[in-house]
């Protein structure tokens, strides 16, 4: 996987077809079972869940501060970070509320929690954003484009069709673009 391959791609294909195959399998399969009731595995998906919703704002905010990828190196610490974290959360957070006693109490602090951050949020939005992010400047610079004929400096060619790259007269024979018309160019 980098950075020139579509998100997810192809290769989503792989724990699709591999989570497909655990639940056709419907647990009769006495591999398949056994490999799944080892100590190690059933910890691991315990704490897949808080696995999956810590590793990425933890990748996202190493790229933000550090202004790109990480190393090797650095990967393992990020990795590591999010297993920490989603153990943590798995012990202190999901557990205890999955096995606590009062419901009511519980769903009065999930709804708390759940108001708390979207109050946050709604701060953050009412002081329109934070304040010392670094605001994508590619962003703000494309928005601005009112020309992108002369911005892209296409010349002679252009995107005509669909997405096929063919000489201006071209484009004008075979009616993508009209005399006397407005044109858009959509991306």
């Amino acid at each position: 996987i980098d950075e020139k391959m579509s998100f997810p791609g192809y290769i989503a294909i792989i724990p699709v077809l591999g989570a497909s195959l655990i639940i056709a399998s419907n647990g009769n399969d006495l591999v398949v079972s056994k490999l799944l009731s080892v100590r190690p595995v059933v910890f691991f998906g315990l704490i897949s869940y808080p696995l999956y919703l810590w590793h990425w704002p933890i990748y996202s905010f190493y790229r933000s501060i550090f202004a790109g990828s990480p190393d090797y190196h650095e990967l393992i610490l990020l990795l590591l970070s999010s297993f920490f974290l989603a153990i943590l959360t798995y012990y202190l957070i999901e557990k205890p509320l999955r096995n606590a006693r009062n419901k009511y109490i519980t769903a009065i602090l999930l709804a708390l929690s759940v108001f708390g951050t979207g109050l946050i949020g709604a701060f953050i939005f009412h002081i329109n954003g934070v304040k010392d992010r670094e605001i994508n400047k590619s962003a703000g610079e494309y928005a601005s484009v009112t020309d992108v004929y002369n911005y892209y400096k296409y010349g002679e060619l252009l995107r005509g069709g669909i997405c096929h790259s063919v000489q201006l007269t071209a484009a004008i024979s075979n009616g993508c673009i009209k005399n006397g018309k407005h044109n858009i160019f959509i991306i």
